[in-house]
């Protein structure tokens, strides 16, 4: 698995509406690359398409001065 991929390919089905796969794969992404900003942010960003705003709040992501900018 590689975080990268993953990362591109959840956001794409977040765009096309299949947003719970797309968080899905995003969550593995964030998973294997728990330090990465750029998939944190994109993490935040789907869950907050999604309507799931709290989720994005969590600790893991607040600090995140790109993922504060969305919430």
């Amino acid at each position: 698995d590689q975080p990268g991929i993953l990362e591109t390919l959840g956001t794409l089905l977040v765009e096309k509406g299949d947003k719970v796969r797309g968080i899905e794969l995003l969550q593995k992404a964030s998973k294997l690359a728990p330090a990465s900003p750029s998939i944190r942010l994109s993490l935040a960003q789907a869950l907050i398409s999604a309507g799931q705003k709290d989720a994005a709040k969590k600790d893991k992501y607040k600090d995140d001065v790109e993922v504060r900018k969305w919430l």
